[in-house]
Protein backbone atom coordinates (compact mmCIF):
# COMPACT_ATOMS: atom_id res chain seq x y z
CA UNK A 1 0.00 0.00 0.00
CA UNK A 2 1.23 3.28 -0.89
CA UNK A 3 0.62 6.11 1.92
CA UNK A 4 1.60 9.66 0.24
CA UNK A 5 0.94 11.48 3.57
CA UNK A 6 2.58 13.70 6.04
CA UNK A 7 3.70 11.64 8.80
CA UNK A 8 3.93 14.68 10.89
CA UNK A 9 3.48 18.53 10.24
CA UNK A 10 6.93 20.08 8.99
CA UNK A 11 7.60 22.59 5.76
CA UNK A 12 7.65 19.45 3.84
CA UNK A 13 3.90 18.76 3.76
CA UNK A 14 1.81 20.20 0.90
CA UNK A 15 -1.82 21.05 1.57
CA UNK A 16 -3.55 19.26 -1.35
CA UNK A 17 -2.26 15.90 0.08
CA UNK A 18 -4.16 14.97 3.60
CA UNK A 19 -1.83 14.85 6.72
CA UNK A 20 -1.42 10.72 8.54
CA UNK A 21 -1.16 11.86 11.72
CA UNK A 22 -1.02 8.14 13.00
CA UNK A 23 -1.78 4.73 13.23
CA UNK A 24 -2.31 1.33 15.09
CA UNK A 25 -4.57 -1.84 14.11
CA UNK A 26 -6.18 -4.55 16.01
CA UNK A 27 -6.50 -8.41 14.90
CA UNK A 28 -8.77 -7.44 12.38
CA UNK A 29 -8.39 -3.90 11.30
CA UNK A 30 -5.64 -1.19 10.50
CA UNK A 31 -7.02 2.49 11.62
CA UNK A 32 -5.46 5.60 10.38
CA UNK A 33 -5.74 9.10 12.03
CA UNK A 34 -6.03 11.98 9.10
CA UNK A 35 -6.79 15.54 9.23
CA UNK A 36 -10.45 16.43 9.30
CA UNK A 37 -11.40 17.96 6.21
CA UNK A 38 -14.53 20.00 6.97
CA UNK A 39 -15.41 21.08 3.47
CA UNK A 40 -16.93 17.90 2.31
CA UNK A 41 -16.46 16.30 -1.37
CA UNK A 42 -16.11 18.27 -4.41
CA UNK A 43 -19.09 15.57 -5.65
CA UNK A 44 -21.09 16.99 -3.02
CA UNK A 45 -20.33 20.48 -4.56
CA UNK A 46 -21.07 19.65 -7.68
CA UNK A 47 -24.09 18.14 -7.01
CA UNK A 48 -25.29 21.13 -5.06
CA UNK A 49 -25.05 24.29 -7.61
CA UNK A 50 -27.36 25.39 -9.74
CA UNK A 51 -28.96 23.25 -12.44
CA UNK A 52 -25.89 20.93 -11.79
CA UNK A 53 -23.65 23.75 -13.30
CA UNK A 54 -20.61 24.92 -11.58
CA UNK A 55 -19.85 28.75 -11.44
CA UNK A 56 -16.66 28.93 -14.40
CA UNK A 57 -14.45 30.81 -11.67
CA UNK A 58 -15.10 27.46 -9.20
CA UNK A 59 -14.47 25.48 -12.42
CA UNK A 60 -11.41 27.08 -12.93
CA UNK A 61 -10.00 27.52 -9.59
CA UNK A 62 -10.60 23.58 -8.67
CA UNK A 63 -9.07 22.68 -12.12
CA UNK A 64 -6.04 24.68 -11.16
CA UNK A 65 -6.27 22.82 -7.76
CA UNK A 66 -5.83 19.68 -9.09
CA UNK A 67 -3.58 20.35 -11.55
CA UNK A 68 -1.24 21.36 -8.79
CA UNK A 69 -2.05 18.32 -7.48
CA UNK A 70 -0.96 16.16 -9.94
CA UNK A 71 1.87 18.00 -10.83
CA UNK A 72 3.40 17.22 -7.32
CA UNK A 73 2.29 13.65 -7.60
CA UNK A 74 3.85 13.16 -11.39
CA UNK A 75 7.04 14.82 -10.29
CA UNK A 76 7.30 12.04 -7.82
CA UNK A 77 6.44 9.93 -10.29
CA UNK A 78 3.09 8.91 -8.92
CA UNK A 79 0.20 7.50 -10.99
CA UNK A 80 -2.63 8.37 -8.57
CA UNK A 81 -5.00 6.14 -11.08
CA UNK A 82 -8.36 6.46 -9.04
CA UNK A 83 -8.98 10.53 -9.79
CA UNK A 84 -12.96 11.21 -8.84
CA UNK A 85 -14.30 13.97 -7.11
CA UNK A 86 -15.21 11.23 -4.11
CA UNK A 87 -11.76 11.24 -3.73
CA UNK A 88 -11.22 15.53 -3.54
CA UNK A 89 -11.58 17.14 -0.77
CA UNK A 90 -12.51 20.46 -0.25
CA UNK A 91 -10.83 22.17 3.16
CA UNK A 92 -11.91 24.92 5.24
CA UNK A 93 -10.28 27.49 3.08
CA UNK A 94 -12.06 26.33 0.19
CA UNK A 95 -8.75 24.30 -1.83
CA UNK A 96 -8.74 20.73 -2.78
CA UNK A 97 -6.74 18.01 -0.58
CA UNK A 98 -6.35 14.59 -2.52
CA UNK A 99 -7.27 11.22 -0.08
CA UNK A 100 -7.44 7.77 -1.08
CA UNK A 101 -4.44 6.43 -2.72
CA UNK A 102 -5.21 2.99 -2.54
CA UNK A 103 -5.10 2.70 -6.42
CA UNK A 104 -1.78 5.36 -6.44
CA UNK A 105 1.27 3.75 -7.89
CA UNK A 106 4.83 4.70 -8.17
CA UNK A 107 5.47 4.26 -11.74
CA UNK A 108 9.68 4.64 -12.45
CA UNK A 109 9.27 2.56 -15.60
CA UNK A 110 7.74 3.18 -19.02
CA UNK A 111 3.88 1.45 -18.30
CA UNK A 112 2.29 0.12 -15.65
CA UNK A 113 -0.69 -3.21 -16.39
CA UNK A 114 -2.84 -3.05 -13.20
CA UNK A 115 -6.30 -2.69 -14.23
CA UNK A 116 -7.97 -0.35 -11.24
CA UNK A 117 -9.83 2.84 -10.57
CA UNK A 118 -13.15 3.85 -10.91
CA UNK A 119 -14.67 2.53 -14.41
CA UNK A 120 -16.34 5.98 -14.65
CA UNK A 121 -13.00 8.02 -15.16
CA UNK A 122 -11.17 5.27 -16.62
CA UNK A 123 -8.73 6.24 -19.26
CA UNK A 124 -8.71 4.25 -22.71
CA UNK A 125 -5.14 2.47 -22.31
CA UNK A 126 -6.47 1.14 -18.81
CA UNK A 127 -9.12 -0.28 -20.22
CA UNK A 128 -7.80 -1.53 -23.17
CA UNK A 129 -5.21 -2.76 -21.16
CA UNK A 130 -2.03 -2.02 -23.35
CA UNK A 131 -0.15 -0.14 -20.46
CA UNK A 132 -0.48 3.32 -18.67
CA UNK A 133 1.36 6.08 -17.12
CA UNK A 134 0.79 8.74 -15.12
CA UNK A 135 -1.08 10.34 -17.77
CA UNK A 136 -4.00 8.80 -17.44
CA UNK A 137 -4.90 11.12 -14.07
CA UNK A 138 -5.44 13.57 -16.54
CA UNK A 139 -8.16 11.56 -18.41
CA UNK A 140 -10.31 11.53 -15.31
CA UNK A 141 -9.22 15.47 -14.77
CA UNK A 142 -10.78 15.74 -18.18
CA UNK A 143 -14.02 14.37 -17.20
CA UNK A 144 -14.27 15.74 -13.82
CA UNK A 145 -13.74 19.12 -15.34
CA UNK A 146 -17.09 17.89 -18.11
CA UNK A 147 -18.88 17.34 -15.15
CA UNK A 148 -18.06 20.38 -13.07
CA UNK A 149 -19.26 22.48 -16.37
CA UNK A 150 -22.22 20.07 -17.37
Amino acid sequence: MLILACRQKSNECNPSVVTLHGTCSDISYLYMLLDCIPGGELRSKILESKNNKMNTKDVQFYTGCIVSLLALLHLKSIAFRDLKPENLLIDGDGYIVVVDFGFAKIVKSKKTYTFCGSVEYLAPEIILRRGHDSSVDFWSLGIIIYEMIY
